[in-house]
């Protein structure tokens, strides 16, 4: 991967990601909780899977994971 391509995928991953937290903060409730993992809530935006804690006064992404990575076994992992 040459350097100008992954500047540009690390450029599309930061709009995705600044669009990704705008949605999250405007439907904050709105996303279903991991079964099994409550209060572990999971929002998906682009190719990526968001997992979050909603606390009194803030959100906390505790995890990113692309699509095509195993997430429920890596969450399994660091219970």
């Amino acid at each position: 991967m040459s350097l100008q391509s992954s500047t540009k995928a690390v450029a599309r991953f930061r709009n995705e990601f600044l669009k990704a937290m705008d949605l999250l903060s405007d439907e904050l409730s709105g996303f279903p909780y991991v079964e099994g993992k409550d209060p572990l809530r999971k929002m998906t935006h682009w190719k990526y899977l968001y997992f979050h804690l909603e606390l009194t006064d803030r959100v906390i992404i505790v995890r990113i994971f692309s699509e095509k990575e195993n997430w429920i076994n890596e969450l399994e992992l660091n219970d």
